[in-house]
């Protein structure tokens, strides 16, 4: 069954986080989380199924740093092979995987140096990687710039004008409103995202469940695609050493199933485990 023939019946619970899971399962701050799809592949598939196991339609593969303009920066130049084992892991655990597009961690004039094509060319290569493993979605998510976020869909467009597309932007919340770092306002992205050819879109990261629900009412009136909300499961704090995020899976899955009322596909983003997922899908039945 495809993305949109889901969406026709009932609404979509995507997987948690992945970068804080594999923080508990020792993965160190110079760590390329990409690299444990092959070193650490059984770890990554038991992540997955955890996600499967506790209620998760469908998983993200674990290439949201899987640009090749990111990874050759580490040193790394086996870039297909890593993203192909990303997928592999997940296609272990899920019928439907979803191909995960991060940013680069660059800036755009006239922060950065970093130009739109230069952008274009690292995401079509890391989507041209993806869609030939396999996968039946492209996510492109976390994006703070809409123009490298642009990039990214144009990329994806270029190589495949079928599979389908979610781009979510990643806002703060202002006094006069939710913006990007760059000053983007949901009403701008959202309009861009689809004339680019994304079919879903939405937020992810850096608001918490509260904040994205408030996010997600607005949202509803400002464009007719489909929504996809993934929010932090509160802001990250130190504890004893650790990176500890506050809200609990019952306090978070009431904002999610509230969400819903406004959005088609929902998720995790950071400091979400499989016990929030289940805590969703306990609540969605």
């Amino acid at each position: 069954m495809s993305l949109f023939e889901m969406l026709k019946k009932e609404k979509i619970l995507l997987d948690g986080a992945m970068g804080s899971i594999l923080i508990s399962k020792g993965m160190k701050m110079e760590d390329v989380p990409e690299l444990w799809n092959i070193k650490r592949k059984e770890d990554i598939i038991q992540i997955h199924q955890d996600y499967i196991d506790a209620g998760a339609d469908l998983v993200l593969t674990n290439t949201f740093g899987g640009s090749p303009m990111k990874l050759s920066e580490k040193g790394l130049e086996n870039i297909a092979e890593i993203i192909s084992s990303a997928v592999y892991n997940a296609r272990k655990a899920s019928e439907i995987v979803v191909g995960d597009i991060g940013p680069t961690g660059k800036f755009l004039a006239p922060m950065g140096k970093i130009t739109e094509e230069e952008l274009f060319v690292t995401f079509q290569l890391q989507a041209k990687y993806l869609i030939d493993a396999g996968v039946d979605v492209i996510l492109i998510e976390t994006m703070y710039d809409l123009r490298e976020a642009l990039a990214a869909v144009n990329a994806v467009r270029s190589l495949n004008i079928q599979i389908p597309v979610m781009a979510t932007m990643t806002f703060d919340k202002k006094k006069r409103g939710f913006f990007t770092i760059m000053g983007d306002k949901p009403e701008k992205c959202y309009e861009e995202l689809e004339k680019a050819g994304a079919d879903i879109v939405g937020a992810n990261c850096t608001l918490d469940s509260d904040d994205m629900l408030e996010l997600a009412k607005i949202s509803r009136t400002l464009t007719s695609l489909p929504l996809l909300f993934q929010a932090n499961a509160g802001q990250p704090e130190m504890l004893d050493g650790k990176v500890h995020y506050a809200q609990t899976p019952d306090h978070y899955a009431k904002n999610m199933i509230s969400i819903l009322e406004y959005a088609d596909i929902i998720g995790g983003c950071c400091g979400t485990t499989p016990a929030h997922i289940r805590k969703i899908r306990e609540m969605m039945k």
